[in-house]
């Protein structure tokens, strides 16, 4: 499946988790099943996500845009560093 429409599949269905404070306290608990990370991310940002989901169990995916892409791809007006998809 194509990235793209699995993040719209998943905005659709109300499974995402929004922004980067939200979706590492969601990581923390182990609620997420991926993460996506726009390619502008800071890089200690990416490194504790990628941390967190191998301690959890879930795949952190790199999107192919920026996170105003990102944001545009969410239905937002507003740029998004991170987006949760929930189990």
């Amino acid at each position: 499946m194509d990235v793209k429409d699995e993040i719209k599949r998943a905005m659709n269905d109300k499974k995402t988790v929004i922004g980067s404070k939200e979706v590492v306290s969601a990581a923390k608990t182990g609620n997420l099943s991926k993460v996506f990370c726009a390619v502008n991310i800071p890089p200690l940002k990416a490194d504790a996500m990628k941390h967190y989901a191998k301690i959890k169990g879930f795949d952190v995916i790199m999107f192919d845009g920026n996170s105003i892409e990102l944001g545009r791809l969410c239905g937002k007006p507003f740029g998004i560093l991170m987006l949760g998809i929930r189990q």
